[in-house]
């Protein structure tokens, strides 16, 4: 037993874990059981107390929103949509409770792991090529179809799998500043952006331009020991979103209506700025309707309209509207999803569950989790990223592995230095 619950076989497994994310589901999901499998075994084995449980305030946030989850059923007349919920949201659970009693790594196993995450990840092209291009060959033509079927899975999440992957190459060759490391990190982003416009994947090309604002700002407040203006900034968020809903609500929407732009092609990818506003447009009935559902009396705004309800309530708001085209869609906003579920609670709750590890990052010196917490909250805030099962896995995955990285701290030549 002691040879089979030891770091070097959680490593591996864990490996596993990473190098399937940007795979298919099922494949990732038989890495993940395993992993589970062996986590429980390592706990039952070695019973470690509550006390040695690591991050056990960010473990029982995740919790508390996985309970709200369960608890919302009680107010739910769809049980189906809210069984699902229940399932997709599992990771929530798992995932925290891992990492709080699996062995510890070093620094060189995280690293490890983000290289292993970059090798996978650039490995999807070729297979979306193989896919694209045999199609394009015959049509001469590359429409969002042929994308959807060349991509392990939906290609907006594709698009920021390649984000994360594209910012663990730079956070990579930073730890090693060689010029040829330098030249690698420029030449995969090239590849990554240009796979991204291919895949029409708008939020992760936003993010990516967002990225490097950040990165220089974040290092800027760093070095200059201004902690108090990153703590201050990462309750820039929470004002967006405040702002966003805020907006919805006044919104006039007597004169919305379905139609599209007759330049913009929808069958051509490399229609982006066409995509964009496309995109945009439809999302306005879907805010607003959000807006409108979560708000129609006190017991929506503070509790939601239930875990499973939140389809059939928008559809109803739709219909009501007019607005049948946009029928079977969400928020396409997860805090405003939160906010229809589980009402003022879970919106409350979530914003929790999203800030609080990017304020104990930077109490420990760890600004990478806050940099790539600008990718989650772009992706929160146009889709429904946690209310997909590639979409959280990402979140919790991609999230667990930034926010437990060794301490770092900046000297005031801006060079990293492990405390």
């Amino acid at each position: 037993m002691k040879t089979l619950f030891n770091e070097k076989v959680f490593f591996f497994l864990l490996a596993l874990v990473v190098i399937s994310l940007p795979w298919h589901e099922h494949f990732n999901g038989v890495c993940t059981i395993l992993l589970m499998a062996w986590t429980l075994g390592y706990h039952l084995y070695h019973r470690p107390a509550w006390k040695d449980w690591r991050e056990r305030s960010w473990l029982l946030l995740h919790w508390a929103w996985y309970a709200l989850f369960a608890i919302g059923l009680l107010w739910s007349s769809n049980y189906d949509e809210g069984m699902f919920h229940l399932e997709v949201h599992m990771l929530l659970v798992l995932v925290p409770w891992m990492w709080a009693v699996s062995p510890s790594l070093h620094k060189k196993q995280y690293h490890l792991l983000m290289w292993c995450f970059v090798v996978s990840t650039f490995f999807t092209l070729p297979y979306t090529l193989g896919g694209v291009l045999p199609f394009y060959m015959k049509f001469h033509e590359i429409n969002m179809w042929i994308i959807t079927q060349s991509t392990p899975f939906h290609h907006g999440f594709m698009g920021m799998y390649w984000l994360t992957a594209t910012f663990m190459i730079w956070y990579l060759v930073y730890q090693r500043r060689e010029t040829a490391a330098y030249a690698l990190a420029a030449g995969f982003t090239v590849v990554a952006f240009a796979t991204l416009l291919l895949l029409n994947a708008k939020a992760a090309v936003v993010a990516m331009l967002l990225l490097p604002v950040g990165a220089g700002i974040i290092k800027l407040l760093a070095v200059k020991g201004k902690r108090y203006l990153l703590y201050l900034s990462a309750g820039v968020p929470s004002f967006l979103v405040v702002g966003f809903l805020f907006a919805m609500s006044q919104w006039d929407s007597s004169s919305y209506q379905f139609g599209v732009d007759k330049n913009i092609s929808l069958r051509s990818v490399w229609d982006f700025a066409g995509f964009l506003t496309y995109s945009f447009y439809h999302r306005l009935g879907q805010w607003h309707c959000g807006v409108e559902v979560w708000t129609q009396n006190w017991k929506t705004f503070l509790c939601g309209v239930g875990t499973g309800d939140a389809t059939q309530a928008l559809n109803s708001c739709y219909k009501a509207n007019g607005w049948e085209w946009l029928e079977g869609f969400s928020t396409h906003n997860e805090f405003l999803e939160e906010a229809v579920r589980h009402g003022l609670l879970g919106l409350l709750l979530l914003l929790t569950v999203f800030l609080y590890p990017i304020i104990q990052s930077i109490r420990r010196g760890n600004y990478w989790y806050a940099l790539q917490s600008i990718a989650f909250f772009v992706a929160l805030m146009i889709d429904c990223y946690l209310s997909n099962q590639k979409g959280i896995v990402w979140y919790m995955w991609i999230g667990s592995l930034w926010y437990m990285l060794p301490r770092e701290t900046w000297n005031q030549k801006g060079i990293l230095q492990n405390t």
